[in-house]
């Protein structure tokens, strides 16, 4: 939606944007991985959970890095076009932060930090990876929540306290909580179990 926002105006709508602009899809994808992450460690021993957590950055990283090579192999080629895109698509942001000499360094401070930061950036390699903010703080929110599992109800009132507090400040965040209280309320059978559900039906 935000490459054709400046030809063609209906895209800017509330309806369009929500569906279309990416942060829906991302958002499910959060909720998600909070599931996955909390279910793997939910009621689980901790040092494999610990462990995750530790291994956590590297496991993003990885990625991140290559894709970031790739990325500055092009630009040093002068294969990418991102100049001759910018009157096309008007002032697009994420078009603009990728205009810049290529530099190593800059290339491996991106992967190894700004990318996970958060914060702008006048040298973006990858502006597509701004979900692994997100990503990175999510994922260690709700495994740290499978920590302080023995904290009974209480867990259960912070994470819906976090969850509403998230939602405010940031929704995406929101997400990997509501996953990990979905995962929470399964676990300790506050859910009905769909699958027996369905034998029930058959």
């Amino acid at each position: 939606v935000d490459m054709f926002r400046g030809s063609v105006p209906e895209l800017a709508s509330p309806a369009v944007t929500i569906l279309l602009n990416g942060s829906f899809p991302v958002a499910i994808f959060f909720v998600l991985s909070g599931y996955v992450l909390t279910s793997g460690g939910w009621r689980a021993p901790k040092t494999p959970v610990v462990r995750q957590m530790i291994k956590r950055y590297p496991r993003l990283f990885i990625p991140i890095l290559a894709t970031v090579i790739v990325v500055f192999v092009l630009m040093a080629l002068g294969l990418t076009r991102h100049a001759e895109a910018l009157p096309v698509f008007g002032t697009t942001w994420w078009i603009r932060g990728t205009i810049f000499e290529p530099a190593i360094g800059d290339a491996l401070g991106f992967a190894s930090f700004w990318a996970f930061s958060g914060m702008a950036t006048d040298q973006n390699y990858q502006p597509f990876l701004w979900t692994m903010t997100y990503e990175l703080i999510g994922s260690l929110l709700v495994l740290g929540v499978c920590l302080c599992e023995r904290g009974g109800k209480v867990i259960y009132l912070v994470l819906g306290a976090l969850s509403v507090v998230l939602f405010v400040v940031l929704p995406l965040m929101s997400a990997f909580c509501f996953g990990a209280r979905l995962t929470t309320a399964h676990e300790d059978r506050l859910l009905p179990d769909v699958g027996r559900i369905g034998r029930a039906h058959v």
